[in-house]
């Protein structure tokens, strides 16, 4: 009688899951938000181990992330009586698409290079992210002189796809 459970099944599964979250660990460390990427990255990369599936899916939930607070921002709209937090959430918007484009733009050159090039995109790599990364920080700053609960949810909405993004320069 065996006291491990079911048997070839779990060992196989145990196996796969410790390889998948190894790798989502060495790919987080040169980051400085780790949590968050590793989080984001055991939610959206399944049992990925390459460095290619996991750079693919942190774009992707970076992304989602930047998409769900333009979303968020919507709801926002109850609070837009006042014409600085309709202003700002306008501009939100705007900024927030820019930043989802520059993201997928970066996604796109990159998943088109062979290492042998990559070394020549870092540096427009690095002005596409660190341009989406700007318009998120510029969006927030648009809340300064709105009301207190319309900044407090947008910085809510972007605070891990900021900490992404900037994973992501680092990573670059």
């Amino acid at each position: 009688v065996s006291l491990r459970g079911s048997g070839d099944g779990d060992s196989r599964e145990e196996g796969e899951m410790s390889t998948s979250v190894k790798s989502i660990k060495s790919f987080c460390q040169p980051v400085d938000y780790r949590e968050t990427c590793e989080k984001a990255l055991r939610a959206a990369a399944g049992n990925a181990t390459s460095p290619t599936d996991l750079a693919k899916a942190i774009f992707k939930v970076t992304s989602d992330r930047i998409e769900k607070a333009v979303r968020e921002s919507a709801v926002l709209n109850e609070l837009k009586n006042d014409p600085r937090t309709k202003g700002a959430l306008d501009n939100c918007r705007e900024l927030l698409d820019y930043a989802i484009d520059d993201l997928k733009t970066t996604f796109d050159r990159l998943g088109g290079f062979e290492m042998t090039n990559f070394k020549s995109a870092v540096d427009d790599l690095r002005t596409w992210l660190s341009s989406a990364l700007t318009y998120q920080e510029t969006c927030l700053d648009g809340f300064e002189n709105t009301t207190t609960a319309a900044a407090g949810k947008m910085r809510r909405a972007l605070n891990s796809s900021q900490e992404l993004t900037e994973n992501i320069l680092a990573l670059v």
